[in-house]
């Protein structure tokens, strides 16, 4: 299972759930076009596999 979070006024929340059979380099790959305004995580299985902060501007 695949959980994303995002950070948004002032709070974690769930921004998605689903079923997942992909890897970890996978989700690394795709994090920055989740990130664009706001950080964001991604557990696997439960476990925190990645943390992505919005590219600079």
């Amino acid at each position: 299972m695949l959980r994303i979070e995002i950070f948004r006024d002032g709070a974690w929340n769930v921004r998605g759930e689903a079923p997942f059979a992909g890897t970890v380099e996978q989700i690394k790959a795709a994090a920055p076009g989740y990130a664009t305004q706001h950080p964001h995580r991604f557990f696997l299985a439960g476990v925190l596999v990645h943390e992505q902060q919005p590219a600079a501007r």
